[in-house]
């Protein structure tokens, strides 16, 4: 466990000495033996947060054994991810410890445990077309983000057609360029561009939302219950592709310039960082996603 949550495995986290290579002497037992009561005081508390975990953290234990995210192989490019897990450890299960390293990470989790509706949602809508097809819930669901990322960002209706009408003039030049200057534009903005040109391309700035089409349906990596997801599982998931662009702008920042191939080109999946874990009932949707805290976005209803 403490290689997993702590940067000094095996350490003292206090000094720093060795936990470990002491020649077992009849003088230190008795020591031992001495300051039991203050040894008590102070081990107590992390052998039971070592008890609460087997129970609390079963689903990052299941996640890191299996490998059933993303985080290993695809969220490398954007965010360090030994740190973020052992953030989300911390973060759902407190170490009654100060300065455990890493503690103060900012983390957000987003989850959800949905009863999903085995029969056809909508009756009078059959045909030959899957469900997903019919009622377009991974639109509809993207749409609904979009609106709230822009009165986050831009604020009235008014005021996103000019900024929006901005955002593409400055887009433009960039793809003349291959390259924008990372510092030219809030990282939120760069990022809202990027989420935007990956999911429904870049003629989708300034469109009104109702004309929002998705390119492709989302690649997520979650079982779905007769080929479908819960909407708040969509919602979770674009949080966190928007996450993944802020950040790896965020990084691209210490260069001065963001070459625009080389985030314009990832597929969505390549920032997100998901988890399923098993259900013994089919129907029964559970996972979620965790990411590095960006602040002040919207992340309603989680």
């Amino acid at each position: 466990m403490t290689t997993q949550l702590t940067l000094k495995p095996y350490r003292c986290l206090a000094c720093e000495a060795s936990l470990s290579g002491a020649d077992p002497r009849l003088s230190a037992h008795l020591d031992f033996r001495l300051h039991k009561a203050e040894l008590k005081r102070a081990f107590d508390p992390r052998l039971q947060w070592m008890r609460d975990a087997a129970y609390r953290l079963a689903p990052l234990q299941y996640i890191v054994k299996r490998k059933s995210f993303m985080v290993a192989d695809t969220t490398i490019q954007w965010c360090n991810p030994e740190v973020l897990v052992r953030a989300v450890a911390l973060k759902l299960l407190p170490f009654p410890c100060d300065n455990v390293g890493g503690s103060n990470a900012a983390v957000t989790i987003l989850s959800w445990n949905v009863q999903m509706r085995t029969e056809d949602a909508a009756p009078g809508l059959t045909g030959n077309r899957p469900w997903r097809r019919r009622v377009r819930t991974p639109t509809a669901v993207y749409r609904a983000t979009i609106r709230s990322f822009q009165r986050w960002l831009f604020g009235g209706p008014a005021a996103v057609l000019k900024r929006e009408a901005e955002l593409r003039a400055i887009w433009r030049q960039a793809e003349d360029d291959n390259g924008i200057d990372a510092m030219a534009l809030p990282a939120q903005e760069l990022a809202y561009v990027f989420m935007m040109n990956s999911l429904t391309s870049f003629s989708s700035l300034g469109q009104a939302l109702g004309d929002l089409e998705l390119m492709d349906e989302p690649i997520i990596g979650l079982r779905t219950c007769e080929g479908r997801l819960p909407r708040i599982a969509y919602r979770a998931i674009y949080l966190a592709v928007f996450a993944g662009y802020y950040w790896a702008i965020r990084r691209a920042r210490r260069y001065g310039r963001v070459r625009l191939q080389n985030l314009a080109s990832l597929p969505m999946n390549h920032l997100v960082a998901v988890f399923d874990l098993p259900q013994e009932i089919t129907s029964l949707s559970s996972g979620g996603v965790f990411f590095p805290t960006v602040p002040g976005m919207p992340i309603r209803p989680f």
